[in-house]
C-alpha cells in the first residue's frame, strides 16, 4: 500500500514537470550543458551545493524561467533553506520561488553567452534515505558535456547502497568523500543513497 501511494505521488510529480516544460516548449530555452555538485550528508540533513552551467547560443537576448525539482514527492520533507546566485554576475542573488516539489527562478542571458548558477539548499532526511533528482535532465533533450559529483558523509553514518556506484572515495576519519566523474552524461537514475545512523558511543 505504501509503495502504491509513493508511485502515485511520483507519477503526479512527473506530470507537473512535463506540464510545466510543455508550456515553454515553444519558446527558446538555454542549453543546460554541465553541472558540478557537492552533496553533504550528516545525521540530520542532506545538502546540495551545485554549480549549473547554462548557454544562450542564439543571437538574441533571452529571459528564461528555470524550473528544477527539489524533492521527488510531497511526502518527502521540504527543503529547509535555498539560495540561488549568478556566479557570472558577481554572485548576485536571484529570487527563487518554491512550491510543492519545484523551485523556479528567472535567468537573463545576453546573446552567445554562458552563465554559472550556484544553487544551495538542504532538507531534513528520515535517517534512511536521501535523493537528488537527476533523471529530469532528459527533459533538456541533451546529455551533459561534463558532470562532476562528490558526496561528503559525516561520521556516524553507514552507507548501505548507492543508486549510482561511486568512482572513488577518500576516508578522512571524521568524514568520507565519494567521487563521480562523467562525460557526455545523460542520467538513467536519480542520485539516491540508502544509509543508517550509527549510535554514538561517547
Amino acid at each position: 500500500m505504501r509503495n502504491s501511494s509513493w508511485n502515485m505521488q511520483s507519477k503526479f510529480y512527473w506530470l507537473i514537470i512535463v506540464l510545466f516544460l510543455s508550456n515553454i516548449a515553444y519558446a527558446q530555452k538555454p542549453e543546460f550543458f554541465r553541472e558540478d555538485l557537492s552533496f553533504g550528508l550528516d545525521t540530520a540533513f542532506f545538502s546540495v551545493n551545485g554549480d549549473y552551467y547554462f548557454r544562450n547560443s542564439s543571437a538574441e537576448y533571452h529571459t528564461y524561467t528555470i524550473v528544477f525539482p527539489v524533492r521527488s514527492t510531497n511526502s518527502v520533507k521540504p527543503i529547509d533553506t535555498i539560495l540561488v546566485f549568478d556566479h557570472t554576475d558577481d554572485d548576485r542573488m536571484l529570487k527563487v520561488s518554491v512550491k510543492d516539489t519545484l523551485a523556479t527562478f528567472v535567468l537573463d542571458m545576453s546573446p552567445h553567452s554562458e552563465k554559472i548558477i550556484k544553487i544551495i539548499y538542504r532538507q531534513r532526511h528520515d535517517g534512511k534515505k536521501a535523493r537528488y533528482i537527476l533523471t529530469t535532465t532528459k527533459l533538456w533533450e541533451k546529455p551533459f558535456n561534463k558532470a562532476d559529483y562528490n558526496l561528503v558523509v559525516k561520521k556516524n553514518i553507514e552507507i548501505t547502497d548507492f543508486s549510482i556506484k561511486p568512482d572513488s572515495k577518500i576516508d578522512f576519519g571524521d568524514a568520507v568523500i565519494y567521487y563521480w566523474k562523467r562525460e557526455h552524461y545523460l542520467p538513467e537514475n536519480d542520485f539516491e543513497i540508502n544509509f543508517y545512523l550509527l549510535k554514538d558511543n561517547k
